[in-house]
């Protein structure tokens, strides 16, 4: 699972929850009831976000199995790098919250965001199922994984009534839908 990159853009306003990222949970559950085979008796999330928040409240499902059944969660793992949450291109940062001059950070600072961006990426190109926000990180992921048909795009926060039926094949976007929307990454 990869949500969007919107808390990022202003990291002090983190005001992301796990209610309104429940249909990518609920997508990844009717992926995983519609794929799973009949030996598969766990099911591991691969979940990644910029926005702490989000990160905490997900992986806190591991531990509260009650708000995880309220979830549709039964048998199931959140699982996450803890890595470093660093937004890369603070000139594309700086477009949305209004900043003219954007700190810059020197290649040593800028070290341990880009690691953490090349790991979690290529974690989750290793998925079996990717169930990505309309962004380009995520598409990067279903690129390298080179299983076509195999990635769902959902729909941004606030339009989630337009989110998929994640058991249908009709959920899945191909590599040819993926090439036509937004940016390669």
């Amino acid at each position: 699972i990869r949500t969007g990159d919107a808390a990022i853009v202003n990291p002090e306003l983190d005001t992301l929850t796990l209610d309104q990222y429940s249909y990518f949970l609920t997508c990844a559950n009717q992926l995983a009831e519609t794929q799973r085979q009949a030996h598969q008796t766990h099911t591991v999330f691969f979940f990644i976000t910029d926005s702490v928040r989000l990160r905490d409240e997900f992986t806190a499902l591991n531990h509260d199995q009650r708000l995880a059944r309220q979830y549709g969660l039964v048998d199931t793992t959140i699982l996450t790098t803890g890595l470093p949450i660093d937004h890369l291109e603070p000139r594309q940062v700086a477009k949305y919250i209004n900043i003219t001059h954007p700190q810059e950070k020197t290649p040593e600072e800028s070290i341990p965001g880009t690691n953490s961006a090349i790991i979690e990426n290529w974690l989750l190109s290793y998925t079996d199922y990717r169930v990505i926000s309309r962004q380009g990180y995520g598409k990067m992921a279903a690129y390298h994984s080179n299983k076509d048909g195999t990635t769902v795009m959902m729909p941004r926060l606030g339009a989630e009534d337009k989110a998929p039926d994640c058991r249908l094949p009709s959920a899945f976007t191909s590599f040819d839908e993926l090439a036509g929307l937004w940016s390669l990454g």
